[in-house]
């Protein structure tokens, strides 16, 4: 993964080194490790930096998170699951979260969502979730990354076809385009 964004931001995933430095240069460099579910006090400070636009991309809807569901986002089964957190290396703020949830059915697919917190967007923050991601689909028996966009979601689109996803219409509705990418392709994240 020599020169992606993941070399320069300090990991802390089971199996890799630390990787020092940073993403930005105006940034300093964000941890990325495995979501906790002592993370959970996190999220009321991490959710208020993200915009109410940011939250409906992401959970479709721009309600706020109920202390439940922010629950069940920190406790995850780590067998069928993979779940991150950039965190900030100076004060241990959430700057992003990201997931991928194995699914059920014969094809060995896994879903993905990612959030970063609308300041700290534009850092490479994002990409450094979603190579974590790829780096542990195999763990939980992931060959295929999938996930559904908003289809005015312009930037996320962008971000998908960066990291070499195919992008189709959703057959079921035509609000929604599936990113899917197989792991081991040539693709830019992985």
């Amino acid at each position: 993964m020599a020169g992606s964004v993941a070399a320069h931001i300090g990991w802390e995933m089971p199996a890799t080194p630390p990787l020092p430095s940073l993403a930005s240069g105006r940034l300093p460099a964000a941890r990325i490790r495995r979501l906790r579910p002592e993370d959970e006090r996190l999220y009321p400070d991490f959710l208020a930096h993200v915009s109410a636009e940011d939250r409906r991309f992401r959970f479709f809807s721009a309600a706020e998170l109920t202390p439940h569901q922010i629950s069940r986002f920190t406790r995850y089964d780590p067998a069928s699951a993979v779940a991150l957190a950039a965190v900030s290396p100076d004060d241990g703020a959430l700057w992003g979260v990201a997931r991928l949830h194995r699914l059920d059915g014969p094809v060995r697919e896994g879903e993905f969502a990612v959030l970063v917190r609308t300041d700290m967007k534009g850092h490479g923050i994002g990409r450094a979730l979603m190579e974590g991601l790829c780096r542990g689909a195999p763990t939980i028996g992931v060959e295929r990354v999938v996930g559904l966009i908003l289809s005015e979601n312009a930037g996320m689109m962008a971000f998908a076809r960066e990291l070499g996803f195919d992008l189709t219409q959703d057959p079921a509705d035509p609000n929604l385009v599936r990113a899917s990418a197989r792991l081991g392709e040539n693709r830019q994240a992985a």
